[in-house]
């Protein structure tokens, strides 16, 4: 596979999500208030999410509040600080057309985001790492710590054992660090800064790596300047 390939699966990735918060597509803002953007806001009643971002405990007394709902102010801060440029292309708009016409399938894994997301994007700011790759683990697993493919990746991050071993998680008979989020986050995010390094800090073909190897990307890289 050619290197421009690696850069379109980038692309589906983080365009797709990043336009499935828009107020242009009205399915995902049925979970979202439209008032103050600090606050969730069932379908049902009016239940006031616990925002991470501002006033943490913001009316903890007079409702209950929903913890399995991932907060707005967070992911609208996200969506705000998105750094990474890539072309927008026919296959592109083809992936984000998919993605709306299943919409239903992106609300649930949001929602399963929710236990993990605050930690994720708070590791990446520590590290001054795109906020984008908050979302690489729906693309990965679905934002399932307990997900496990056929190539033997499991975790949130989908770490090979190799990969695993390379960056110290534990793999044992009794304990697999990939499911553990802390742990596999700290693997994950080095060794995204280790392929961002490599690829002389080009996030996109970093990602690809992340993806296929960097040895792959590399080899593909050669071959299309040799063309």
């Amino acid at each position: 596979m050619k290197s421009g390939g690696f850069r379109i699966f980038l692309a589906l990735s983080l365009f797709f999500i990043g336009k499935l918060f828009a107020d242009e597509f009205k399915p995902i803002e049925q979970y979202l208030s439209h008032g103050n953007k600090t606050e969730f806001v069932s379908e049902d009643e009016n239940i006031f999410h616990k925002s991470l971002e501002i006033e943490p405990y913001r009316h903890l007394q007079e409702n209950k509040q929903d913890w399995s709902k991932p907060s707005r102010n967070l992911i609208e801060k996200i969506r705000n600080n998105f750094s990474l440029d890539f072309e927008i292309n026919d296959r592109v708009r083809s992936e984000i057309n998919f993605i709306v016409r299943n919409d239903d399938y992106m609300k649930k894994v949001i929602l399963r985001s929710a236990p993990f997301l605050p930690f994720i994007v708070g590791e990446l700011r520590t590290r001054d790492m795109p906020l984008e790759l908050a979302f690489l683990p729906i693309v990965e697993s679905a934002y399932d710590p307990f997900a496990y493919s056929y190539g033997q990746a499991a975790g949130l991050w989908q770490l090979i054992p190799i990969t695993a071993k390379r960056f110290n998680v534990d793999q044992n008979w009794w304990f697999d660090g990939r499911r553990d989020v802390i742990i596999s986050t700290n693997a994950a995010l080095n060794y995204l800064q280790y392929l961002h390094s490599f690829m002389n800090e080009d996030w996109l073909l970093a990602l690809a790596s992340y993806n296929a190897g960097e040895g792959t990307v590399s080899k593909s890289i050669k071959r299309n300047k040799n063309q």
